[in-house]
């Protein structure tokens, strides 16, 4: 089922523009080269972001790991949370 419905998207989607020629198409002919550009600087803004997050996680992730690590016969220190 799930490979049918990714078909069916996937045979809608156009061969080139993507995303952008939808939504020029969508704003109608005045604002389509506006629109167009709009979607154009969200989606790389979105793909920067997500890239630099996965590159911090997986940068910092072998320097946490170490102090992940607890020995078996050490007491882990118990923290009360107060609300006053």
């Amino acid at each position: 089922m799930t490979a049918a419905v990714l078909a069916e998207v996937c045979s809608a989607l156009p061969l080139s523009g993507s995303i952008y020629v939808w939504a020029a198409e969508s704003a109608g002919a005045r604002f389509a080269r506006f629109f167009g550009f709009i979607v154009a600087w969200w989606s790389t803004t979105a793909w920067m972001t997500f890239v630099a997050g996965n590159c911090q996680v997986s940068m910092s992730a072998p320097s946490i790991s170490p102090l992940l690590s607890v020995p078996d016969n050490c007491e882990l220190p118990r923290i009360s949370l107060c609300c006053i």
